[in-house]
């Protein structure tokens, strides 16, 4: 798929996303899901509640899936920091797993390569991985550990 400016980005491969993704719950009751940062809003492996992308002009990509009632901004446009893209779902257009509806938030670098979310701070929580384990380790907000079989990691946002 092109991007603006000629660069070309390859489709991910499901099996990568888990390497460098966060899921949250919802905690307002409302589902929404929102744009990291502002990018070029790109779509994946499902014409029906696909798999979306935002490429930030900053060189990094965040992915955003299992959602429904997505945005209809079209491929290739520019989409704003918290830019409603659907809600909460728990659907599977790359194939994979949802235990229950929730938003899986993905990082990837400018050429597609997944990010570690190690030490970053994603939707108010610090994350802290455990090598070589997919969906392991914890976040840590004001003190407070929440493992990944603790439900609910709910996104704070980035001012949180």
């Amino acid at each position: 798929m092109a991007a603006p400016g000629g660069a070309r980005y390859p489709q991910p491969n499901p099996s990568d996303i888990v390497q460098n993704a966060v899921d949250f719950y919802d905690r307002n009751d409302d589902g929404v899901v929102r744009a990291s940062a502002g990018g070029y809003l790109y779509r994946f492996c499902s014409t029906v509640n696909p798999y979306i992308q935002v490429r930030h002009p900053h060189g990094l990509t965040t992915g955003y899936i299992h959602q429904v009632e997505l945005t209809d901004v079209p491929d290739g446009s520019w989409v704003v920091a918290y830019e409603v893209l659907g809600v909460i779902g728990a659907e599977l257009p790359c194939g994979g797993f949802a235990n229950r509806p929730h938003a899986h938030w993905a990082l990837f670098d400018h050429t597609g390569e997944p990010v570690p979310v190690d030490g970053r701070t994603v939707g108010g929580w610090t994350w802290h991985e455990e090598p070589g384990v997919n969906h392991s380790g914890y976040g840590e907000r004001r003190g407070r550990e929440r493992h990944r079989d603790e439900c609910c990691l709910t996104n704070y946002g980035v001012r949180g």
